[in-house]
């Protein structure tokens, strides 16, 4: 394993463009603040079979959702939820990416892979849906959930 420190935040994109030389043509992209014990066999395959340089796993099983999945593709992501309707899953953290996707739209400063990736790719983007458990614990609300689900053995 090799770690890569920014010298200041630089957002989830950023953060990816600073580390890009030491990123392999292909990658597995995971959020530090969920856990989401997929196969990720079943993920590869997915991508292998969609033609997509990017491609995200998907659930229906959480509290809200920030995007329009529709025939195997993720057709709108929206983070911020600032048009909610017709959204029909939640990305669950974890997304196979060919290295051109990050080549073509990233940058140097800080940036949000999610917030202007996500979007910009819409359309070009497999789904793979999962419904296996998937935990985001970025609020401390949602990490005492998953410290409670750990506690009873259920992982």
């Amino acid at each position: 394993i090799v770690f890569h420190k920014e010298k200041s935040p630089l957002g989830t994109g950023g953060a990816l463009w600073g580390a890009r030389d030491l990123i392999e043509d292909r990658f597995v992209l995971l959020w530090g603040d969920d856990l989401h014990m997929i196969d990720y066999s079943s993920l590869l395959q997915t991508h292998n079979s969609s033609g997509c340089a990017l491609t995200m796993t998907v659930t229906t099983s959480h509290s809200s959702f920030n995007l329009q999945h529709m025939g195997g593709r993720v057709i709108r992501y929206d983070k911020r939820l600032d048009s909610p309707e017709g959204l029909n899953g939640y990305e669950a953290g974890t997304s196979i990416v060919e290295k051109s996707v990050l080549d073509s739209l990233g940058r140097d400063g800080a940036w949000s892979w999610e917030e202007e990736v996500y979007p910009a790719m819409s359309g070009s983007i497999a789904a793979h849906l999962d419904e296996t458990p998937f935990w985001d614990m970025g609020t401390p609300e949602r990490l005492r959930m998953l410290e409670d689900f750990l506690k009873e053995g259920s992982a």
